[in-house]
């Protein structure tokens, strides 16, 4: 009689612990981690052009309006830029750019930019990123351009009555 006493208070607090479990594995977050791009066949979530270089891919962590999270790929910087542009700052959770010497995921806000006219982007924003400035010395070499840092960026990405916005250009007119 004594062991069925001790029991049941331990099934009363086994019960409760089980479900919240239960419940925290049905509602499972989407990591903050960069996107898994199947280059080739994924598309870019601000212009749906197919992502094909990784050199100039970027991704995002975006907290939707529900509050749930969602990752987004980009073929160019220019187009997280825009995508960036119209949101809310605490919408994106992380924001990743791939290092062009290696093409391994860095944070974007920690990256260094090089924007040169020169470089022939998916989308025409001249812009590569790199981990840190040497990263991107060799790739400056063959394209004068300037380094910028993440907060820079914020200028290039706004339209002006001289010039499109990034992620756009004159249809048939690529660098």
């Amino acid at each position: 009689m004594n062991r069925a006493r001790t029991a049941y208070p331990r099934v009363l607090v086994a019960l409760p612990a089980a479900a919240l479990l239960g419940l925290a594995a049905c509602r499972r977050e989407t990591p903050i981690e960069p996107p898994k791009i199947v280059f080739g066949e994924d598309t870019c979530v601000q212009c749906n052009m197919i992502i094909n270089d990784e050199r100039f891919a970027a991704g995002a962590v975006v907290r939707a309006a529900d509050g749930t999270r969602t990752r987004v790929a980009f073929d160019d910087i220019g187009c997280l830029l825009e995508f960036a542009r119209v949101r809310p700052a605490d919408a994106l959770l992380a924001v990743y750019v791939k290092d062009y010497p290696t093409k391994q995921w860095c944070d974007a806000r920690a990256a260094r930019y090089l924007h040169s006219p020169q470089l022939a982007t998916p989308m025409a924003s001249g812009l590569a990123a790199g981990r840190t400035p040497q990263a991107l010395e060799e790739l400056r070499r063959t394209c004068a351009g300037e380094l910028l840092g993440y907060d820079q960026l914020a200028q290039l990405s706004r339209p002006s009555a001289a010039s499109p916005p990034l992620g756009n250009h004159p249809e048939g007119e690529r660098p």
